[in-house]
């Protein structure tokens, strides 16, 4: 009985003791890349680094557990820290292994690093691969007698960083830890790349990142009334600021979102033509009667004209929102490029200036609400200081989406603009 005693609260201490440990776990937040490049985000089960390399434990947004094996996902990310991405290493002179590497910098020579029983460091450059640089001193036996056969880490290095003399050095001075092997690499990437700085993972934010800027430009708009009329060219000055998005996209940093947000001034007066596969428009302007007309079918006393100068006067809300593609040129320099979506809100015309029929359709000549497809190309320069200059070009196609009414009867806006800014 005593026995059983025992054993029982022996089991019942083991018992309380799992329980305990279980609410111990520790998850972080972080995402998943899977193979196809789309990210999952979540929990990210804190682990030993020799556990870190076997698998990956998400809870998802939904309060479940997925574990992924290397070669299941491309890797995996903990917020603003450590990543890991899927890797196939030689185990031995036969044998492979697929598991997850810690990446520890990204350049033109990457660096990454494994634990199982013992440490392992790994560097990988294009045209070269992936090469175990941690390798154990060999004992070697001839004619009885031993010889220690040196590590060959330096020289593979030296053989990896070969066109870069300066870290010949920095490579024999060398020590197998995350430390050392950092910023060799970043001392060799920023001797040999001109383009982009490389990227340690450790030290890495790739929380959400948010950056204002404010910009002044000038456009030209061209509106098309349903291909019955259309106006010149009309100059717009514009005022605005917004903002830039990084680190939305996880599988790839050099993505962003960018909202800006514009109010856009026309000039006064505008030429109003007619098309010429248009036989007559009857326009109301200052309280007289036009009639556009480039043949004469009859105007019941009314002025023939085949335009007329009227004015426009136009105030507008822009809203474009344009996913971005950031080029590095130099460490300096950044080209960027994107598409997205325009709106355009008018917030005053010339309530003077009516075209008849499409005055009877929305109230205005000009509606009071465009949507559309915008591109745009630019480039920001980080010259002077922490602040970015921005010089951009952009094109808006525009009409009224929200209108049933035949296209003869819809407002297509066409707009160019540049604008010059400071990214804060």
């Amino acid at each position: 009985m005593k026995h059983i005693l025992n054993l029982s609260l022996m089991l019942l201490f083991f018992c309380n003791a799992a329980l305990k440990a279980e609410p111990n776990l520790k998850y972080l937040p972080g995402y998943v890349i899977q193979l196809n490049g789309d990210t999952l985000k979540g929990q990210l089960l804190s682990q030993t680094s020799k556990n870190a390399g076997e698998r990956c434990v998400l809870k998802t947004e939904a309060g479940e557990d997925k574990t992924f094996l290397p070669g299941e996902i491309y890797g995996y990310r903990y917020e603003g820290g450590k990543y890991f991405v899927t890797k196939e290493i030689q185990k031995d002179s036969l044998n492979k292994k697929t598991v997850f590497l810690e990446y520890l910098i990204k350049g033109i020579t990457s660096i990454y690093y494994s634990f199982d029983v013992v440490e392992h460091y790994y560097a990988e450059k294009d045209g070269i691969g992936l090469i175990e640089l941690t390798e154990e001193e060999k004992m070697r036996k001839i004619d009885d007698k031993k010889f220690v056969v040196p590590a060959q880490t330096k020289g593979k290095l030296a053989y990896i960083m070969q066109d870069c003399p300066d870290v010949k050095r920095d490579i024999q001075n060398i020590r197998l830890n995350h430390n050392s092997l950092k910023k060799l690499a970043e001392a060799y990437h920023k001797k040999v790349c001109n383009t982009e700085s490389c990227i340690i993972y450790e030290k890495s934010d790739v929380s959400l990142q948010l950056q204002w800027n404010i910009f002044a430009g000038y456009s030209i708009n061209q509106y098309n009334f349903g291909g019955q009329v259309y106006t010149d060219n009309v100059n717009n000055y514009q005022i605005g600021a917004g903002i830039k998005l990084s680190n939305l996209f996880m599988f790839d940093e050099h993505l962003n979102l960018r909202v800006n947000v514009s109010v856009g001034k026309d000039v006064k007066y505008s030429t109003v033509t007619l098309n010429d596969n248009v036989s007559f428009v009857t326009i109301e302007y200052d309280d007289v009667w036009y009639v556009l007309n480039k043949k004469d079918y009859g105007s019941n006393g009314l002025d023939l004209l085949p335009s007329i100068r009227a004015r426009v006067d136009v105030l507008n809300l822009n809203l474009p929102i344009t996913l971005n593609k950031d080029i590095p040129l130099t460490k300096r320099t950044t080209l960027f490029c994107g598409v997205g979506l325009a709106n355009k809100f008018i917030l005053s015309q010339y309530e003077k200036f009516k075209i008849v029929e499409f005055h009877k359709l929305y109230g205005h000549s000009i509606n009071t609400w465009l949507m559309g497809v915008a591109a745009n190309v630019g480039m920001e320069a980080k010259w002077f200081g922490n602040h970015s200059f921005q010089i951009s070009a952009g094109y808006e196609y525009l009409q009224d989406f929200r209108s049933t009414a035949d296209q003869i009867y819809k407002l297509h806006n066409n707009q160019f603009s540049i604008q010059l800014g400071v990214l804060l």
